[in-house]
């Protein structure tokens, strides 16, 4: 299948730090197959596909959402990630961005993804932090007021004792749970959201200020280190299926 290099759809930074972690670790002379549950409109799809130069790399979704273009290159499919469509050991890297805070069973999810990568496969993803100050800071389409209403949200909820995912709040993940959610079946994994937003705001913030701002002495400044008042977790797992 020919893929229209031109047409590349502007993604959220996450999206384009997944890309800059993945091309580091994939043998990008083979051909990459991959697999994004939660796409959402799909653009991210079109995105890894014409940066891995691949038609192999697809989308799920429990809706169908998709953009016009995403249609038209037929990359997506209706599924649920807890019962993904695919064969066991189909795919080299896997990617899920804010999208298992929304599913009813993220244990489930994980597993499939398991199932579906490749030995020696990769899987990236982003989740917002649970003991997040303030969050969607970086939704790519949210207006400003949007971002504060629901910021307002997640602290009625918390105030409620209700700011749980199965509860209908967007509330992510403890640092522990995820680990204890991805130490199931990865073998290795790596935080590196730090890393995250070096690379989000090298081009907006001056690398002293930006150093500051990450340095573990801002725990005594303040009640969190700066990246915990982001709102979001990455990560980057890894293992050898036996």
């Amino acid at each position: 299948m020919k893929l229209n290099q031109e047409l590349i759809p502007p993604v959220n930074t996450a999206v384009e730090y997944s890309f800059h972690l993945l091309s580091r670790r994939l043998d990008l002379k083979k051909r990459q197959y991959g697999l994004l549950v939660g796409c959402g409109k799909g653009e991210e799809v079109i995105y890894f596909r014409r940066l891995f130069h691949s038609p192999y790399i697809i989308g799920v979704d429990i809706v169908s959402n998709f953009s016009p273009l995403v249609m038209k290159e037929k990359c997506t499919l209706i599924a649920n990630g807890e019962n993904l469509p695919f064969p066991s050991n189909r795919f080299n890297f896997c990617g899920a961005f804010h999208s298992l805070e929304h599913m009813s069973n993220p244990y489930k999810v994980v597993a499939e993804i398991f199932r579906v990568l490749l030995p020696g496969g990769w899987f990236y993803l982003g989740v917002p932090n649970k003991t997040r100050i303030i969050g969607y800071m970086g939704s790519f389409e949210a207006s400003i007021r949007e971002k504060i209403v629901w910021n307002i949200k997640d602290y009625v909820a918390r105030l409620k004792g209700k700011f749980e995912n199965e509860l209908g709040a967007h509330a992510g993940f403890t640092k522990k749970e995820l680990q204890g959610l991805l130490d199931l079946y990865f073998s290795y994994t790596l935080f590196v959201t730090e890393d995250y937003l070096r690379f989000k705001y090298a081009n907006k913030i001056p690398r002293s200020i930006l150093d500051f701002l990450l340095s573990p002495k801002m725990g005594i400044i303040l009640p969190q280190r700066i990246m915990l008042f982001v709102g979001n977790w990455y990560k980057i797992n890894n293992f050898i299926k036996i």
